[in-house]
C-alpha cells in the first residue's frame, strides 16, 4: 500500500538501528523503576552512521561485537551455566548467590579448571587468550563482589518455586526430555 511505503521511505531515511552488546549483572528490582546493578558494566556499539550516543567510560564505539559477544557467552554465561548446574544436581538452597556458591572450594575449583583447561586456551587459538584471561579475572571479580547480591537465573528460581510442572516443558524446549524439576529429581 502506499502508506506502507511512505513509512518505509521515512524509516530507511530517519531512524538508524544500532546493533549493541550490553555486560552487566542486575541482581535486582527496584520499584518502581530501576535495578541494582554491579560496578562492572559495558555498552558495545558498532559503528555505523552515527556517532557516540553519550560519553560514558562503559560505552564502547566497536567496529565488531562478535569478540564482546563471545568473551560474555563463553566465559561470563559458561560460568552462570556450570554453577546454576551444580545447584541443581546438590539441590543447594533456593536463596543461594553466586557468591556463596564460589565459597564451596571444590565449585570454584571446577570452574577455574574449565576456565584455564578448555576456555582461555580456546580463545588462545583465536589470538583473544590474552583478552580471555582479562575477562575470566574480571569474572571472578564480579561473581564475587559483595556487593551485588546474584542469585540464579530467574527461571530456575521461578519455576523450583511455583510451578514443578512447568520443567518438563522448559526442558523439552531445550531438546532435553523427561528432566524432572530439580526438588523431585
Amino acid at each position: 500500500s502506499r502508506q506502507s511505503d511512505s513509512f518505509r521511505d521515512w524509516l530507511a531515511r530517519s531512524v538508524i538501528f544500532a546493533d549493541t552488546l550490553v555486560d552487566r549483572i542486575v541482581s535486582a528490582p527496584i520499584e518502581p523503576i530501576g535495578a541494582v546493578a554491579e560496578p562492572y558494566a559495558l555498552w558495545a556499539i558498532r559503528t555505523g552512521g552515527f556517532g557516540e550516543p553519550i560519553r560514558h567510560p562503559a560505552v564502547r564505539m566497536v567496529d565488531h561485537l562478535a569478540p564482546f559477544e563471545r568473551l560474555k557467552l563463553h566465559i561470563l554465561n559458561l560460568g552462570h551455566t556450570v554453577l546454576a548446574d551444580v545447584w541443581m544436581k546438590e539441590r543447594r538452597p533456593a536463596d543461594e548467590t553466586v557468591r556463596t556458591v564460589l565459597g564451596d572450594a571444590a565449585v570454584s575449583k571446577t570452574l577455574a579448571a574449565i576456565y584455564e583447561e578448555e576456555v582461555v586456551p580456546g580463545f588462545t587459538l583465536y589470538e583473544m587468550g590474552d583478552e580471555a584471561q582479562d575477562y575470566v579475572a574480571a569474572t571472578w571479580e564480579r561473581f564475587r563482589n559483595p556487593s551485588s547480591n546474584i542469585g540464579w537465573p530467574t527461571f530456575i528460581r521461578t519455576t523450583t518455586s511455583s510451578s514443578d510442572a512447568a520443567w518438563p516443558t522448559f526442558w523439552s524446549g531445550c531438546g532435553v526430555a523427561n528432566r524432572a524439576s530439580p526438588r523431585h529429581a
